[in-house]
Parts: C-alpha cells; sequence; structure tokens
C-alpha cells in the first residue's frame, strides 16, 4: 500500500503547504525524491462513473464523480466493505463527525471502495452510515482508484488505496494518505477522522 504514498515528484519532507504537521498531503520521511504517480492536492479530480445501490435491490444508479462531489466534498476510501478496521475504526470516525463536517461548509461525504453496489449499500445500512447521510459509493471497475493512482491490484479483485481526500470546486484541497508524516512508517490513523478533522478545522 505504501508505494503509493508519498507519490509527488518532490523530495518526500517537503508538505504542500507549510506550517501545519500532517496537513493536505501526509509525505513526510527520509529526503529521497519518487516519481510522481497519484494524485495530489491542487489536481482536478477524474471523471469516472461509480455506482449507488439502493435499498430495494433494483439496477444500481450511475453517478459521474462530478456530480457525486460536486460543491464541497470529502471522499472517505477504504480497501474493503466490512472489513474489520474499515467497519469499526474509518467509517465510524466519519460517521460521529458529520454535524462537524456539515459546520465546515461540507456538502457531501462519501464512502468509496471497490466493492459491488449492493454490497455497499448494505454495508451502509449495518453501519447506520447510511442513516447519518454518508453516501456509499461503488466503484466496482476501479477505474476511480486506477485514476487517482490509488489502485491496489490482489488476485480476487482490485482494491482501492486506503486514503481520505477532500475536495472543493472539482479539485483536491486536502489528501490523508496512512502514513506517518514525521518518519513515512504505515500508520492507517493519518487518514481517520481525529486526525482529519484536526487538520480541517486548523484552516
Amino acid at each position: 500500500m505504501m508505494a503509493m504514498s508519498c507519490a509527488v515528484a518532490r523530495p518526500i519532507g517537503i508538505r504542500a503547504h507549510a506550517g501545519r504537521r500532517g496537513g493536505r498531503v501526509v509525505c513526510s520521511g527520509p529526503r529521497r525524491t519518487v516519481a510522481r504517480s497519484a494524485i495530489q492536492v491542487g489536481d482536478s479530480v477524474p471523471e469516472v462513473t461509480l455506482y449507488e445501490g439502493t435499498v430495494q435491490f433494483q439496477r444500481a444508479a450511475e453517478v459521474s464523480t462530478g456530480e457525486a462531489f460536486k460543491g464541497k466534498a470529502l471522499v472517505v476510501a477504504v480497501p474493503g466493505a466490512f472489513t474489520p478496521g474499515c467497519s469499526q475504526q474509518h467509517l465510524p470516525g466519519f460517521m460521529g463527525a458529520m454535524d462537524d463536517l456539515k459546520a465546515l461548509g461540507f456538502d457531501t461525504v462519501a464512502c468509496v471502495a471497490t466493492n459491488d453496489p449492493h454490497v455497499m449499500e448494505a454495508w451502509g445500512r449495518e453501519t447506520g452510515a447510511a442513516g447519518k447521510g454518508v453516501r456509499m459509493l461503488s466503484d466496482k471497475e476501479a477505474k476511480f482508484a486506477t485514476a487517482l493512482g490509488m489502485a491496489s491490484p490482489e488476485p480476487a479483485m482490485t482494491r482501492t488505496k486506503r486514503y481520505t481526500m477532500a475536495i472543493e470546486g472539482g479539485k483536491v484541497t486536502h489528501l490523508f494518505l496512512p502514513v506517518d508524516p514525521a518518519t513515512g512508517a504505515k500508520d492507517n490513523p493519518f487518514t481517520y477522522a481525529a486526525h482529519v478533522m484536526d487538520q480541517l478545522k486548523g484552516q
């Protein structure tokens, strides 16, 4: 997962903005230069079709990323629905932060994974995320993950890497990756709500 975690065309350790640790691009660690391969702050969000399941299990609705993430949006990407870490830590944290996110002006909070849209819909009901207003979106063909440089191919399926991304006006404003900004070591909580909310509130 970490191959993409600091994929920017600058020496690692130079953040996208000065003055706040672990902010818009979590990209710190030993100074070395790597080729850019993943999306970064300031980039436009790729236009891709995502899918949204329905309670009645009818045909999933197609929604473009431009429509789904218009205005100000927060995208919470997880490797898999119904998995322990995603179900017990990553998603619930943002469910609990919905009021604060609305106060910060976010129009949409969406959870994205490469699971089937009906699985995503069922997961949203099971966790209570849908009831909290979180949109459960399926990137079932992994086109969004691939366009972002966040795809993680596995034998059974291609998953999305874990990240949290803030979007405004179609552009990435904050990008949180599962890496400790001080050491470059893998650390999932840097994509979780507690860290993300601290950074968003500190704008």
